[in-house]
């Protein structure tokens, strides 16, 4: 599932499961990824949010006022992924496709993110004013700028 993921999109993927840890949560969902996405301000996802003139502490915020502390959760190992989240990997690998990008970057995964609308991550993210669309075409500015 990972091999195609960049090295960024791995570090994201892997501060995902610490903040799942740092919860206390059973499952990682797409709220511990986007936490992730937000974990390095050179991330393409930060700085796609960077450009849309958001902060990326506002949407580290949002998210963490609505993730309530687990009881008991993976201590060690491999945290496994919830529902919407496996779906929200499916859909940052048909994002890489669709934009014909060889791995799959914090910028797919973002997307991925948006697109798994049914997903607490995506509500929070929409609710600040941040919808697919404009995160697709603030990506596309963000790289021809780039």
């Amino acid at each position: 599932m990972f091999e195609r993921f960049d090295e960024d999109a791995l570090k994201a993927f892997l501060a995902a499961q610490e903040f799942a840890r740092q919860f206390e949560h059973r499952e990682m969902e797409p709220t511990h990824l986007l936490l992730g996405l937000l974990n390095e301000e050179w991330f393409t996802s930060a700085q796609v949010i960077l450009w849309l003139g958001f902060s990326t502490s506002d949407i580290r915020d949002a998210v963490t006022a609505v993730l309530l502390p687990g009881v008991g959760g993976v201590r060690g190992g491999h945290i496994p992924l919830d529902a919407a989240m496996i779906r929200t990997v499916k859909l940052s690998e048909k994002e890489a496709k669709r934009l014909r990008d060889a791995r799959i970057g914090t910028e797919h995964l973002f997307l991925g993110v948006l697109r798994e609308d049914k997903s607490r991550a995506a509500r929070v993210v929409n609710g600040i004013g941040i919808d697919y669309g404009a995160a697709v075409s603030a990506l596309k500015a963000y790289r021809a700028s780039a």
